[in-house]
């Protein structure tokens, strides 16, 4: 699968970047939400996980901006986030459905997210 990973912390990107290359997936890495609109419009992803909170642009305006100018990438979308105990950050993910996993993620865990974002 091609991938976009949104992802500000570069180390984090770069293992979850690795992790996901065992499978063969070929991932882009995009620093923020802005960054990652950019890329949206130059190509094609078959998922977007993202990163909820990230500078400029963060993970729920990204799905907000994705919502607004191409709502058929929203099944795509996926979270991968430390912040998933946070008042808002339940919110936001109860309100759009949207599957999320836990940093930091194992191999099993993008496994299954990618196979939950991929079967909608």
């Amino acid at each position: 699968m091609r991938i976009l990973l949104v992802e500000d912390d570069r180390p984090v990107a770069d293992t979850l970047a690795l992790l996901l290359g065992v499978d063969r997936h070929r991932v882009d890495i995009a620093a923020d939400g802005i960054e990652a609109l950019e890329r949206l419009r130059q190509a094609s992803y078959d998922v977007i996980l993202c990163d909820v909170r990230m500078p400029r642009l963060d993970g729920p305006g990204l799905y907000a901006r994705v919502s607004a100018e191409c709502p058929e990438l929203l099944p795509r979308i996926g979270f991968v986030t430390a912040t998933s105990d946070e008042p808002a950050t339940q919110e936001f993910l109860a309100r759009t459905g949207a599957p999320c996993i836990e940093k930091p993620a194992a191999l099993d865990d993008l496994r299954r997210i990618l196979e939950r974002l991929t079967s909608r």
